[in-house]
């Protein structure tokens, strides 16, 4: 853990000037107002392993770029507008939200095969956030046992309702990969 954290310090220290250099530089490398070198991280190239780390929206991305579409042109491209583009991009929306057509369509554009788009769709990742906000309102059935502290008690209930999004989550995209391709 030391070493890796050695690891991301060194590389903050050389990088610094080019990291986000503002609030708005993301925002600016998605939009395509930013040149990006496509086909490299810190120099290097972007391998098989790189590629799997991406989220669903950070590989669309990325493609995206790849094959030169700005975020105007692919929203266009795919007849949607520039805001769900954005909210694909960074993750805002699963893919399993999206209606499958979209995706189809999404993978036809940027030259994604079906096979790829299910793999890169099995691979995204539930981060903890989403399912905070994804989680339904109202009472919960989970529960603790009455002897923890106040603020034990909430923690355990916040993780065991995070699980169960997550299962949820999960049940989602099963469905929506078993249905589409078929």
């Amino acid at each position: 853990m030391k070493k890796a954290r050695e690891k991301d310090l060194r590389f903050i220290e050389k990088y610094r000037d080019r990291l986000f250099t503002d609030k708005n530089h993301m925002l600016s490398i998605l939009r395509g107002k930013l040149p990006v070198h496509k086909t490299t991280f810190n120099g290097e190239p972007l391998n098989e392993f790189d590629i799997r780390g991406l989220t669903f929206g950070q590989y669309i991305s990325w493609v995206a770029q790849e094959k030169k579409f700005t975020l105007q042109a692919l929203a266009i491209e795919l007849g949607i507008s520039r805001s769900l583009l954005e909210q694909i991009y960074d993750d805002s929306v699963t893919p399993w939200d999206l209606e499958k057509k979209l995706i189809i369509n999404l993978g036809q554009i940027l030259e994604i095969s079906n096979e790829h788009m299910i793999q890169i769709i099995k691979g995204h990742r539930l981060t903890p956030w989403l399912l905070k906000e994804r989680q339904p309102g109202g009472a919960s059935a989970a529960r603790t046992h009455h002897t923890l502290e106040r603020k034990t008690r909430e923690e355990e209930l916040l993780q065991t309702n995070l699980l169960i999004q997550q299962n949820r989550e999960e049940d989602k995209r099963a469905e929506f990969l078993s249905e589409l391709f078929s």
